[in-house]
């Protein structure tokens, strides 16, 4: 009963959560120094998810740490015009990010189409009214597909390194 409505589902934080990052690293019961064979996939938290702004302050943290830890953008929030550019603007100061590497998702593209369609009661509140697409697995693999081609040439996902 905490984040009830959109605009707090996609606000800030709530202040007594602040160490709640920390919290989440301390149940990973990592042990130091980093393990060069570990990385970690975190979410560069375009859209402003309140959970995805908490996984990313956990990443930054296990970054500056010295863990290998890759940023993905998040979709389908990114795929609205400006959102990562403005994510991006924002971190400038305080977390640059540059961009990594670029992954060819081809054998496991109809698996992310599936991944998306497992939230139906997601899907008319992010695809039709935030990004302005159908909500049929057509409409949905086309945007997603469309953006994959504009940041990769094909089926990918792209990451970002925090550059501290």
């Amino acid at each position: 009963d905490r984040y009830t409505d959109d605009d707090l589902l996609f606000g800030a934080p709530a202040a007594d959560e602040a160490d709640l990052p920390a919290g989440i690293i301390a149940s990973l019961d990592l042990k130091k120094p980093p393990h060069p064979a570990v990385r970690f996939y975190v979410p560069l938290a375009v859209g402003g998810h309140v959970d995805h702004r908490h996984a990313y302050d956990a990443g930054v943290l296990l970054a500056r740490d010295g863990w290998d830890v890759w940023f993905y953008e998040d979709l389908p929030y990114a795929l609205r015009s400006g959102a990562l550019e403005h994510r991006l603007a924002a971190l400038a100061a305080e977390a640059p990010m540059e961009p990594g590497p670029t992954i060819p998702t081809g054998p496991y593209w109809d698996a992310k189409i599936e991944a998306v369609l497992a939230y139906p009661s997601q899907l008319e509140t992010i695809f039709r009214r935030y990004l302005g697409v159908g909500t049929s697995r057509g409409e949905i693999e086309a945007a997603l597909r469309d953006y994959a081609e504009r940041i990769g040439g094909g089926a990918t996902e792209r990451f970002w390194r925090l550059t501290e």
